[in-house]
């Protein structure tokens, strides 16, 4: 069913009697089984795990009879790579039944089955395409782009959200973002069962997504039949007609092998020197008018002469190409809104030509002093995000710059990688809407006081939510943290490097919107950590990682609100306080390489939690005694039902075996 509409005429012909009948409505869009169950949760569908997927094959090949022992392995291997997709097994199942009982022809089909789903997948198409024909345009749109990113690629959501958006493909309404959009359609996507999750951030937000295989070929033969994509690798045939008349293009690294030499510009000497396929795609590539996006995957490459003057061209992502100098014919795109470039050098000021770059990433390839940025970036006003490696932000020039007015950056709402960054008056008044800002200070940096950075103007920033404050040093002393005033709106604060003297974690506690925690490589000036009353009151996420802390005192209700506690590679700390324990709303505490008492202490919260008969406590063990069993993955996207702690479990004052990371989860 794919309508609330429909559902709400049809159930007008089932009268509810009080006889005890059932009905079983299925739908592939999540509200619509909301709103037909709404006195009880509906039950989501999950894939299949490895002995489900084995189940249903051994049924389908085999029926009533027994699987030979012989074929036992290799069916179990065919079962696992359908990725818990009934349609996939079944379809290979229907192959396997018609093939002879041997090991080497299931060996053979084993080793070929990616390309026998391929070939034989028309009927499971049909019934996938069915979903794709229900969505609605905006969101077949968003889909069909996700064809831009490799089989099997864990696809960073920020990195697909910013590409739609240069795209134009996100709508806002009203006081929405763009960033908040894309993720709407995202989530989408998910309960339409299309899209799905891998990977979570500490915060519960999505980190990256992925397209089962088959997914992923509907999304291919629709973005080709619409001519959305077209992905050239090193055997593609460009003959036909239209090889290159697709608003997306995608080049695969696999093709970027040429011996030329190198110019600074990059389209010279193209026909003297690259090989007859090289300049196929060249001259394909300059025929070509209606290109929006290019987009080159794989690993890296040295740099190659290929064409780039595309006139309406919104989307250019070359991390994946290394280019010694900067390609200057990308500063004639003045549509460009995303810029993402691997290059090891300054950005030239004529930068600001691109009035409508919105989203510029560089990252450099070789480890080189900190570039700086030209001055002319204050001259982009429409800019939403910037990210390097390291880089030095030049100071506010002011009102004139070359005779020209400079402009305010306020759309900009994420500055990463920045090194040494003074926060004075013009710079804070210039980003006002910044949200998440990443600093990096090296060991040099304090030879002038720590005044000269002004981090006590952090505190003007007033929509920042997202602060990482590192300093990069290999000597032993750490440095005292500068003077810190947080703004109020923090929720997430990475500290990393510092000594941090206690009167800074009480400035940290009073955070009243704090979220989340990480403490990096940090001293606190005492091997004590005490808390006081009220501090951390809405903290979800506590990370410690090789923090010197010996003794640590803490009540239920300095973390009220707690999720998640991850100790890392805290050797001097003796145990975890028996008082997280009570947290109600706890759900993991993680240890990783800390002490024996640590981990104890760690196993001792859960064995207490269970007498108590805190039946939802769950556990999960790395590398641990045989005595432990292995258990489920985080709550957050476990698609079956855990394995609990056995009754019968040891003592773990008991455990032989030391311990490398011990995981509890508490549901």
């Amino acid at each position: 069913m794919w309508d609330v509409k429909v559902w709400n005429e049809i159930k007008l012909l089932f009268p509810d009697d009080g006889n005890g009948s059932r009905i079983i409505l299925t739908s592939r869009i999540s509200d619509v089984a909301l709103y037909a169950s709404s006195n009880s949760p509906p039950y989501n569908m999950r894939f299949l795990n490895n002995d489900e997927s084995w189940n249903l094959l051994k049924e389908q090949v085999f029926q009533d009879e027994h699987c030979p022992t012989e074929l036992e392995g290799v069916g179990i291997e065919i079962a696992q790579s359908c990725r818990g997709l009934p349609l996939a097994i079944l379809l290979v199942g229907g192959l396997l039944a018609k093939v002879q009982r041997a090991q080497n022809h299931w060996r053979n089909v084993a080793e070929n089955i990616q390309s026998i789903i391929s070939t034989h997948n028309d009927q499971c198409l049909e019934i996938l395409s069915l979903s794709y024909n229900h969505l609605p345009q905006h969101l077949k749109t968003c889909f069909l782009y996700m064809g831009v990113f490799p089989e099997d690629y864990q696809i960073p959501v920020s990195k697909l959200v910013r590409l739609r958006a240069a795209e134009g493909f996100l709508k806002p309404c009203g006081d929405e973002s763009l960033d908040d959009v894309g993720e709407k359609y995202l989530k989408d996507l998910i309960d339409r069962g299309i899209v799905l999750v891998s990977q979570r951030k500490l915060s519960g937000k999505i980190r990256t997504c992925s397209i089962h295989d088959l997914v992923r070929d509907l999304c291919v033969r629709e973005a080709q039949k619409e001519k959305f994509i077209r992905t050239i690798k090193s055997d593609d045939d460009l003959s036909s007609e239209g090889a290159f008349g697709h608003r997306c293009l995608c080049l695969h690294s696999s093709i970027l092998q040429d011996d030329a030499s190198f110019c600074r510009d990059s389209i010279i000497c193209i026909r003297e020197h690259s090989d007859g396929r090289l300049k196929e795609i060249y001259d394909a590539m300059r025929s070509s008018t209606l290109i929006r996006s290019l987009i080159f995957t794989g690993t890296y490459r040295k740099p190659l002469n290929i064409f780039l003057r595309f006139g309406l061209l919104r989307v250019l992502d070359a991390l994946s190409v290394t280019f010694f100098w900067f390609p200057i014919e990308v500063l004639e795109l003045v549509y460009l809104r995303y810029l993402a470039l691997t290059f090891d050098g300054e950005l030239p000021g004529l930068v600001s030509n691109l009035q409508n770059l919105e989203i510029l990433i560089v990252h450099q390839v070789f480890w080189r002093p900190p570039s700086y940025l030209p001055s002319e970036i204050w001259r982009m006003p429409r800019l939403r995000h910037l990210e390097f490696k390291e880089v030095f932000l030049p100071d506010y020039p002011g009102t004139l710059y070359y005779g020209k007015n400079t402009f305010c950056l306020e759309n900009l709402q994420t500055l990463l990688g920045i090194r040494d960054f003074r926060v004075t008056e013009d710079v804070y008044k210039n980003i006002p809407n910044v949200k998440k800002l990443e600093i990096v200070y090296d060991k040099n940096s304090n030879t002038m006081g720590w005044s000269l950075y002004c981090l006590d103007n952090l505190v003007h920033l007033h929509q920042l939510d997202s602060l990482k404050c590192h300093f990069l040093d290999d000597r032993t002393q750490k440095p005292d943290l500068p003077d810190l005033t947080f703004p109020s709106e923090l929720k997430e604060l990475s500290l990393l490097g510092w000594e941090i003297p206690s009167k800074y974690m009480t400035t940290v506690g009073s955070l009243h919107n704090l979220e989340i925690l990480k403490l990096r490589f940090c001293s606190l000036q005492d091997d004590e950590w005490e808390l006081s009353e009220g501090e951390f009151s809405r903290l979800k996420v506590l990370v410690l990682e090789r923090m010197n802390i010996v003794r640590w005192r803490a009540e239920t209700d300095h973390f009220p609100s707690l999720e998640q506690l991850i100790i890392k590679h805290c050797r001097e700390l003796e145990e975890i306080p028996s008082s997280f324990g009570d947290i109600p709303t706890l759900q993991i505490i993680k240890v990783v390489g800390s002490s024996r008492s640590c981990e104890i202490s760690a196993m001792q919260i859960l064995e207490d939690q269970q007498s108590l008969g805190n039946d939802g406590l769950q556990g999960k063990a790395h590398s641990l005694s045989l005595t432990l069993c292995s258990f489920a993955a985080s709550p957050a996207d476990r698609r079956s039902p855990p394995l609990a702690l056995s009754g019968n479990r040891r003592s773990p004052l008991a455990l032989a075996a030391p311990i490398e990371e011990l995981s509890i989860f508490l549901k």
